[in-house]
């Protein structure tokens, strides 16, 4: 692999990926993000200044935002806007792991994370957490949400530490 910018030599594990809808290849790894070039037979370093250096830039997720014209990359510790050139770190999700990244029907981001369930709205900055409770049997059936999936029907299935949470449409 090639890097851009600051000669950084990548890792070769590949944590997640996202093909846009214009055709780029984007691949999160454990020392940040990379963009595959036209030729396909390199990768480049994408610079995120907004991401936090105390420890290696691990993407776990990403997802296009087609609406907005940015990336989404979850990581382990902030979840980062790219717009495609400049990045932006949502201060509300600072310090949490974001390991899953959706849309739902609304167009509000869900976010899965260490510490349950966001959902988010990037245009007004509104939220919602939805966590496990032990008290509550329609609760998130864990806090730690490894993958989402929104089904043909809009139903949102979570997989957790703990089994699989559903929310119906």
């Amino acid at each position: 692999m090639s890097p851009e910018g600051d000669g950084q030599v990548l890792s070769e594990y590949c944590s997640s990926h996202e093909h846009t809808s214009d055709g780029e290849l984007y691949i999160g790894t454990y020392d940040g993000v990379c963009r595959l070039d036209e030729t396909g037979n390199d990768f480049y370093l994408i610079g995120i200044p907004a991401a936090r250096r105390e420890k290696n830039f691990f993407a776990n997720t990403m997802l296009e935002d087609e609406e907005r014209k940015c990336l989404w990359i979850g990581t382990e510790g902030e979840l980062i806007c790219l717009h495609y050139g400049r990045a932006e770190s949502i201060p509300l999700f600072q310090d949490n792991s974001v390991k899953s990244l959706v849309f739902d029907v609304d167009k509000n981001l869900l976010i899965g994370t260490d510490n349950g369930l966001y959902i988010y709205n990037p245009t007004t900055g509104k939220h919602s957490h939805l966590f496990h409770d032990s008290r509550n049997s329609h609760s998130l059936s864990n806090n730690i949400v490894w993958s989402i999936f929104s089904d043909k029907d809009a139903n949102i299935w979570l997989g957790t530490d703990n089994g699989v949470s559903l929310a119906r449409n």
